[in-house]
């Protein structure tokens, strides 16, 4: 991928071992297919200890457009996609506070 080995990104967000497969209930195909095109789309803080703190909304209609989501199904897919948004922010949390404990400090 672009000239980077393919487990270089996850070792750089800080998810580096093994990857757990998983599958997708159909149901559940489209809320995470939206979810996964809006991956580019992370706001982040500022300064020194800079991390993801939330999706940039304004940008989701995009990405449902794209994805032909109908527009009768856009709010239950909209939260869907809060619903992995609070859980991938909760899971990034941890492991940087993992990391911090692990850090021996100056």
């Amino acid at each position: 991928m672009l000239g980077i080995a393919a487990a270089e990104p996850a070792k750089w967000a800080g998810e580096e071992g093994d990857q757990e497969a998983f599958g997708i209930y159909p149901e559940n195909a489209l809320p995470v297919s939206v979810f996964l095109s809006m991956s580019s789309q992370w706001d982040w803080t500022g300064g020194m200890e800079s991390h993801r703190c939330g999706l940039k909304h304004e940008v989701l209609p995009l990405h449902m457009d794209k994805l032909g989501v109908p527009r009768k199904r856009r709010f239950e897919i909209m939260a869907d996609v809060q619903v992995m948004e609070h859980s991938a922010l909760e899971v990034w949390g941890k492991a940087a506070e993992e990391r911090r404990r692990k850090t021996p400090a100056r």
